[in-house]
């Protein structure tokens, strides 16, 4: 290309309606609904496997037991963003929450109602329907957890896998392209700044593809950029859970285009661990009393049966002005014998090493002590010499939690007393940190998934949905990503396939 010419003036290699950027449940959402409404579609995929976070997620949505609670729901989800997200964007969520049951419907699939607390019933994976319930419009307000039901359609074993080979096998059937091993390098713009494609590494060389009505980026979060990690997330480090295809390439892109970008501090985490040789992590769950958390100078610091699972990285991001460091990364599981060789201690229904790599946790835990991810302290200067602090505070800390079981009261953190059970030798001890599901920051988007520059003005022609830019800022309620990668998906989808008509609004 000569220096004086640049993308927009040259032939593209590839030409169509729509191009969706990344190809999981919010790219396979917008690419359906695009080519319902007429529009020739093309899904560009970094991955060689499709899916992202979505493939590997447990899919759980939550919805308001009575659709009559819809508006309180929606006024409850806007408190929880407190103030970081317009309320316009709650609400539409809240109406496409409503209508996604029937889109499922239209591809095949059926939502049923599904209490993990009776299927899987755990002490330390904690998820109540309404993860705030002190809020004063969580007051009255009833929620339960649907996911897709598995069958002859949807027969895989997670929730995540289930959905998301549903939309490829409706993206299949209709014949929509995909181009996998195929990664999205930069948005394309003319003289007017409307974005009119983008360049793609495809076959060893950068290709330009036109899109002729819009560009959707539904390209993931920044879980594996440690850089941008390091920047913008309270915990340092954090781990990830999800797909390593999410690197945060969309991040650089949206900004050479003029994005804004909004709730780039906002993620969802467990405590898990992440074994040597791994890029992502295990998310971790104690199903039975004989347990702590203890932060690396050997000192309980939550309840630890009421840690909610997708607040990880909130509370172990507390930095220690007189030492100068994260007092609880990393933290440290000491359980009891019971728990080392009870129930797996690993979550199995989602996960990019249960359900990509395929890794299988041993039911008694007995494969991870051998292979030295669970590691056995016989006394208490053990344990303190593994966890590498002062065996005066273990044995403090140990003292004080054993005084409050045989007291049947927690007055440090007010744990239940049905979860309270003495700790005695030998220790079995797992080196403990947050390990991200997602991060929720990417570009500003409005109502109808336009992406907008710093004056909140919609970058013509570009889209975004999904946990890429995310509406959810500052805190997390629980099971509402996967949902609204689908609501705003179909909104991307439907405004991209309209073309400009989309902009002039």
């Amino acid at each position: 290309m000569s220096s004086h010419m640049t993308w927009s003036d040259m032939q593209a290699e590839s030409e169509v309606d729509v191009i969706v950027v990344g190809y999981g449940a919010a790219g396979g959402a917008a690419a359906l609904t695009a080519h319902q409404h007429g529009a020739e579609t093309l899904i560009i995929e970094k991955m060689a496997q499709p899916g992202g976070n979505s493939l590997v997620s447990s899919a759980m949505m939550i919805y308001p037991v009575d659709p009559a609670q819809a508006e309180q729901f929606a006024t409850y989800l806007h408190e929880v963003t407190y103030g970081t997200t317009p309320r316009e964007l709650v609400d539409t969520f809240v109406q496409g929450l409503l209508e996604n049951p029937a889109w499922f419907e239209s591809l095949g699939g059926e939502l049923e109602v599904y209490d993990y607390k009776t299927v899987d019933p755990s002490i330390s994976y904690y998820i109540p329907d309404k993860t705030f319930a002190q809020l004063p419009s969580a007051q009255g307000l009833q929620l339960h957890l649907r996911r897709l039901k598995q069958g002859p359609v949807a027969p895989q074993p997670t929730g995540g896998a289930r959905i998301w080979h549903l939309i490829d096998k409706n993206v299949r059937s209709r014949g929509i392209q995909v181009w996998t091993d195929t990664p999205v390098k930069e948005l394309v713009r003319d003289s007017w700044g409307t974005i009119i494609g983008v360049i793609a590494r495809r076959d060893g060389r950068d290709i330009f593809c036109r899109a002729r009505r819009g560009v959707v980026l539904t390209c993931g979060g920044f879980e594996y950029n440690e850089e941008l990690k390091w920047q913008f997330l309270a915990s340092k480090p954090i781990g990830a859970l999800g797909s390593p295809g999410n690197t945060g390439d969309g991040i650089k892109m949206v900004q050479q285009v003029g994005a804004a970008l909004w709730h780039m501090e906002a993620e969802a985490s467990a405590l898990g661990f992440r074994p040597p040789g791994y890029e992502a992590g295990f998310a971790l769950t104690l199903r039975r009393p004989g347990f702590i958390y203890v932060d690396k100078h050997g000192r309980r610091f939550l309840d630890e049966a009421r840690l909610e699972a997708h607040n990880a990285g909130v509370e172990t991001a507390v930095f220690d002005l007189k030492t100068y460091d994260y007092s609880r990364l990393p933290s440290y599981l000491v359980m009891d014998q019971e728990n080392a060789h009870g129930k797996r201690l690993a979550m199995n229904i989602f996960s990019y090493n249960i359900v990509v790599r395929g890794y299988e946790w041993s039911e008694d835990n007995s494969k991870e002590i051998e292979a030295g991810w669970i590691q056995k302290a016989d006394s208490v200067a053990e344990l303190a010499r593994i966890i590498g602090t002062d065996e005066a505070a273990v044995a403090f800390t140990l003292m004080r939690y054993n005084d409050s079981c045989r007291q049947g009261v927690d007055q440090d953190f007010g744990r239940p007393q049905e979860t309270l059970k003495p700790l005695l030798p030998p220790y079995y001890v797992m080196k403990l940190e947050p390990f991200m599901y997602n991060t929720q920051g990417g570009p500003r988007r409005d109502k109808e998934a336009r992406v907008l520059d710093p004056e909140g003005k919609p970058i013509p022609h570009l889209f975004a949905a999904g946990e890429f830019g995310s509406i959810w800022g500052f805190r997390y309620q629980t099971s509402t990503n996967f949902s609204e990668a689908i609501v705003y998906g179909r909104i991307a989808g439907q405004n991209a396939a309209q073309g400009s008509m989309a902009n002039n609004r």
